[in-house]
């Protein structure tokens, strides 16, 4: 699943700095299948030349485990404003 995305115009932009970004993309776990589960995170990028093919690559990021909980909209919002 797609979490967050950015489109990087110049070589000087490709330095991502994401620490305390929100996900750009809702994650909605129907099942609770989710939850207190190990995940890995993979970062997957394309280079699109002004002209000639699409390159594609990615790397794996690492593994985080996901809470066994999640908070309510509210709480969650009193979280951001933190």
């Amino acid at each position: 699943m797609v979490i967050w995305d950015r489109i990087v115009a110049t070589r000087e932009d490709a330095k991502l700095v994401v620490a305390g970004a929100f996900n750009k993309y809702p994650v909605i776990d129907q099942h609770a299948e989710l939850r207190d589960a190990n995940v890995t995170v993979t970062l997957h990028w394309d280079i699109m030349p002004t002209a000639g093919l699409l390159f594609s690559s990615h790397t794996r990021g690492g593994s985080l485990q996901l809470p066994d909980t999640y908070c309510r909209e509210e709480s969650c919002a009193v979280r951001r404003a933190a």
